[in-house]
């Protein structure tokens, strides 16, 4: 099943075999839909700085921040 999220403010993703786009919604497939928006919804976790490392398809940005920033209320 598909969660859709709705973000505050644009975000450009890089699509593997087609041309970057610029979109405020996602879908992003999921087995477990509840138990995926309770991880987005939970508070950050603190944790000691890693070196970065490039996540594939979203460059190395948190997705779990982004969606967080996103779909919780200011």
């Amino acid at each position: 099943m598909d969660v859709w999220l709705e973000l505050a403010e644009p975000v450009r993703v890089q699509r593997p075999l087609d041309e970057p786009l610029v979109t405020r919604r996602l879908a992003v497939a999921s087995d477990d839909p509840e138990a995926f928006m309770s991880l987005l919804l939970a508070p950050p976790v603190t944790r000691r700085a890693r070196p970065a490392r490039r996540l594939g398809l979203f460059g190395g940005a948190g997705l779990g921040d982004l969606t967080r920033d996103a779909v919780q209320p200011g």
